[in-house]
């Protein structure tokens, strides 16, 4: 898949894939004054020096997708997306995300943009999780009237970073990691629905202890810490513990640069740490990376743990 730009030949493939009314808001909310558009309406929405339309064609040079970047406001340091949509008869294939990720890149080489920002109607599930998929992630609701009707929505966004820095922590930065700790894990408490478990409640008197024994890594952007990881070290064994990435920043290969990093801390040790029977991300990741499995714990009767190990 590729993005060029869109033509108005393009417009009678785009517009047959929407069926009804309802898929039509869904897809351009109350932009369009009426029902069905016609190729030249689609061509007058983007009649400004500040949209820029794309259309996704596969190998062969067919049409299967189309989506818009925009400035919204005259700063031009944020992008915001629009107008997304996949050929019907492909939805569900992997081609959302591979243009959404196409989209991405583009706005971060070609614009120039750090953050990206677009907004979903709650009626569209499918459409939520597609964007999830790819690192955005919900900022804010909305209630919008269309055709005389309230239709929720959410805004959501995703950060790019151009370099990343993982450098040691120090004693000045723990709080800051505490409070990133209990935002990064709210989506594990959501996997048992509960807030009981150990990361929610640890206090900064625990960090000290565990930055005073080990190493803690933080990974900076955007003048903030949005990523983080601690190990220490007893009888040649190093526990890995506390990884975590700032909802925003995630699907961005953070995690496994700052477990990269954690090990180049120790040599010819083995590694051990764990997770949750639920965490499947978080299980792949440390498959990925080497770790192997080597014991089950049960804490509680919903609560069981992984540990894994890797030898280097």
């Amino acid at each position: 898949m590729k993005l060029r730009p869109f033509s108005i030949e393009d417009a009678p493939v785009i517009l047959s894939w929407i069926k009804d009314k309802t898929d039509f808001r869904k897809w351009s909310a109350d932009r369009y004054s009426s029902y069905p558009p016609k190729p030249e309406d689609m061509l007058a929405q983007y009649a400004n020096d500040n949209i820029f339309p794309f259309t996704a064609i596969d190998d062969a040079g067919k049409v299967i997708g189309h989506i818009i970047l925009r400035y919204p406001d005259s700063s031009k340091t944020v992008i915001r997306l629009g107008f997304i949509i996949i050929d019907n008869q492909l939805r569900g294939k992997g081609y959302g995300k591979q243009m959404l990720e196409l989209a991405i890149q583009k706005a971060q080489r070609d614009y120039k943009v750090q953050k990206i920002t677009l907004g979903v109607f709650d009626n569209n599930p499918s459409a939520i999780r597609c964007y999830e998929s790819v690192g955005f992630t919900v900022t804010g609701t909305d209630t919008y009237l269309i055709d005389g009707g309230q239709w929720m929505g959410k805004e959501m966004e995703i950060h790019i970073i151009d370099k990343p820095v993982i450098t040691k922590a120090c004693l000045e930065d723990l709080q800051e990691i505490l409070q990133l700790q209990y935002l990064a894990y709210q989506s594990e408490a959501a996997l048992f629905g509960s807030n009981d478990i150990p990361p929610l409640k640890q206090t900064i008197d625990e960090v000290i202890e565990e930055y005073h024994k080990g190493v803690i890594l933080k990974l900076v952007a955007d003048n903030k810490i949005i990523g983080s990881i601690r190990a220490w070290e007893t009888e040649g064994t190093v526990h890995v513990g506390k990884l975590m990435v700032h909802p925003g920043y995630r699907h961005c290969g953070y995690g496994t640069k700052l477990l990269n990093e954690i090990e180049s801390y120790f040599s010819q040790k083995r590694f051990v740490l764990f997770t949750s029977t639920r965490s499947m991300n978080n299980l792949r990741m440390y498959q990925r990376m080497g770790y192997k499995e080597f014991e089950r714990k049960d804490v509680t009767a919903e609560l069981e743990f992984i540990y894994l190990e890797k030898k280097i």
